[in-house]
């Protein structure tokens, strides 16, 4: 037996595709078959890891002992798994792509698949509106990518607050946060100076370089599953400011005196207040917050510490080792 996961036609490697071509690494490290499927030529197949074997989707064999691995948005790709009554799984790694793809006559409780979630918030969503009870498979970051430098610090007399910020993620709405934070700052004659620092196309090392020279991220993803830019920010000393887009919870907890709380029901972790959040989209909420950022980092108290402490708590569950380990489990529990 072996486990199929099928990649979809897309222009280039999303940071959802990177976590099952991560998943697919632990799964050949452990001694599983793993194989990649596409149905159609992609620009990042080149550059996929080639001790991972790849095969076309016309040339798929499936046996019922096979695992057929499919990303929540693509349903129609389950088609094969179903035919060859392999065991199918969905993995959920964004809960707004869930239903939007399923046939109108069609449910995922009709369905004989598996479902893993991408976190804990995302299990909810599933179990809310499925009735299904999911998997959690975590993501995992590169901690010896993302880290906090040794020569990190603000002075806050020697050049502006540097805030890193990603335009793929609500591009308009950070534009308006930008403008909206300048028009507050100027208001109030403050002093402070701003430098917007755009990660964008870049490779793993190069957004890595930006965070460790920023002060802030500003987090402004959503819907999301369980974003791993805010997580690398935090790895890289930023103080994370803004948006969970729901999955962000898995992780977020809050450290802004009575601030925004989810409604939902969140785990007990191990760690508490590691970043500044707002509900997803209020762009005043944010305001304040990058405001009460900023005054943190100029005075950089007890307070400051405490949450750059949380956050090196916070991102070391969330090592490529744990979820190595979370994969070899998940898989020798339930597929294996």
């Amino acid at each position: 037996m072996a486990t199929f996961f099928f990649f979809p036609p897309l222009p280039s490697i999303t940071g959802g595709m990177y976590v099952i071509l991560t998943i697919a690494k632990h799964l050949h490290t452990i001694g599983h078959k793993s194989t990649l499927v596409f149905r159609e030529y992609s620009p990042y197949i080149d550059s996929i890891t080639p001790q991972i074997p790849t095969t076309h989707w016309d040339k798929l064999t499936l046996s019922k002992d096979d695992v057929w691995v499919v990303p929540e948005g693509w349903p129609m790709a389950l088609i094969p798994g179903l035919r060859s009554q392999s065991r199918c799984v969905v993995y959920v790694q964004n809960w707004a792509y869930l239903h939007g793809k399923l046939p109108d006559n069609a449910s995922w409780e009709q369905l004989p698949v598996t479902m893993i979630a991408v976190s804990n918030p995302v299990a909810f969503f599933i179990k809310e509106t499925t009735g299904i009870n999911a998997h959690i498979l975590r993501p995992g970051i590169n901690l010896n990518i993302f880290h906090v430098p040794t020569c990190k610090s603000f002075k806050s007399q020697n050049r502006p607050i540097r805030i890193a910020w990603m335009p793929r993620k609500n591009k308009a709405l950070a534009h308006q946060i930008q403008q909206s934070i300048k028009a507050k700052l100027s208001s109030c004659n403050s002093s402070t100076s701003l430098e917007w620092i755009e990660i964008h196309k870049k490779t793993p090392e190069e957004v890595s370089a930006c965070l460790k020279t920023s002060d802030i991220f500003l987090a402004t993803g959503f819907p999301e599953g369980c974003p791993l830019p805010p997580l690398e920010a935090l790895a890289c000393g930023c103080l994370v400011v803004g948006f969970g887009g729901f999955g962000g919870w898995d992780y977020m907890r809050q450290a802004l005196p009575n601030g925004y709380t989810p409604w939902w029901p969140l785990e007990n972790l191990p760690w508490g207040g590691n970043g500044l959040y707002v509900a997803d989209a209020d762009i005043l909420g944010t305001i304040f917050a990058l405001e009460y950022a900023i005054d943190l980092l100029h005075s950089h108290n007890e307070e400051l510490n405490s949450i750059y402490l949380q956050a090196e708590k916070t991102v070391k569950e969330y090592s490529l080792n744990n979820h190595y380990n979370a994969v070899s489990n998940l898989w020798e529990q339930h597929f294996i």
